[in-house]
């Protein structure tokens, strides 16, 4: 659902830097009613990519989750490669 965004950033950043390219993990916590409380950088290999990385984790912010069944907060990671 959030691909295109995702996309997006990346595209707004070969702007600024032509060359980004690489793998980036991201890692975010979302909450047992389905908001997301943080997200960051969990493993990069790409150089110059603050721009990306903050619009990416921006996008991460803005989504939102089913309520957990369990109750508990989640801590998922997903990898990107880029270029």
């Amino acid at each position: 659902r959030y691909m295109g965004e995702i996309q997006q950033c990346y595209e707004r950043s070969l702007i600024d830097n032509p060359n980004i390219s690489g793998r980036i993990e991201y890692e975010w916590e979302i909450s047992s009613k389905g908001a997301v409380q943080w997200a960051k950088v969990k493993k990069s290999e790409t150089a110059g990519a603050d721009g990306l990385n903050n619009c990416v984790t921006g996008v991460f912010k803005k989504m939102k989750f089913p309520v957990a069944k369990n109750g508990q907060n989640t801590i998922p990671n997903i990898g990107f490669p880029f270029g």
